[in-house]
C-alpha cells in the first residue's frame, strides 16, 4: 500500500499581510517537506488572511494575491500545497484554492 502523508497548516495569518503570510507560508512547507509529506494544507485565505472583508473590494489586493500564489506556488518541490486565496474571474470573486506542485500552479478550486 502507498502511504500519503499529508500536513495540515494551522498558521496565524495576519489579515492584508500578504508578504508575511506568504513567508508563514513558505516557513511551513519548508517544514512539511524537511518531514517528507507529500501535501501540505493551508487554511481557506491564507494569502490574505481571514476574513479579508473591505479588502476583496481593491482590485489591486486580489491581484496581488493571485501574484503570491504564483511565487509560492513556484517554490514547490514533489510535496504539493494547496493554499488559499481571493481569485477574480471576470466579474465573479471566487474562494479559491491554488494546488502548487512542482514549480507551477497545477490547478485552481473555486468556491
Amino acid at each position: 500500500m502507498t502511504r500519503l502523508r499529508v500536513a495540515a497548516a494551522q498558521i496565524n495569518a495576519v489579515v492584508g499581510d500578504l508578504s508575511g503570510n506568504a513567508e508563514r507560508v513558505l516557513d511551513f512547507y519548508e517544514r512539511a517537506v524537511a518531514e517528507a509529506c507529500d501535501l501540505v494544507v493551508f487554511p481557506e485565505l491564507t494569502v490574505t488572511g481571514y476574513p479579508p472583508e473591505d479588502l476583496l473590494h481593491k482590485p489591486a489586493l486580489v491581484a496581488e494575491a493571485a501574484e503570491t500564489v504564483a511565487k509560492l506556488a513556484a517554490r514547490t518541490g514533489a510535496c504539493t500545497a494547496v493554499i488559499g486565496f481571493p481569485e477574480r474571474v471576470g466579474d465573479a470573486l471566487y474562494n479559491a484554492a491554488a494546488i502548487g506542485a512542482d514549480g507551477l500552479v497545477v490547478g485552481v478550486y473555486r468556491h
